[in-house]
């Protein structure tokens, strides 16, 4: 199974979110962690960046950027 079709069936069955920035979007929050925002609460949402970092050294190669 690719990728993408892996991502689409995963985003289907609400294993996970449609993809977005998280630099200028942010992630997502559910409605009971609007609440506590509003509420004066800091809700925190925890992320993991997939990979080696072998991997994410080729992210900053200038070189492979399109």
């Amino acid at each position: 199974m690719t990728y993408n079709r892996r991502l689409k069936k995963g985003i289907r069955k609400g294993y996970c979110t449609a993809p977005y920035c998280e630099v200028h979007d942010g992630p997502p929050l559910s409605g009971l962690e609007v609440l506590a925002w509003e509420l004066g609460d800091d809700p925190c949402v925890v992320s993991v960046r997939l990979g080696t970092p072998e991997e994410w050294n080729e992210d900053l190669d200038p070189d492979r950027i399109v």
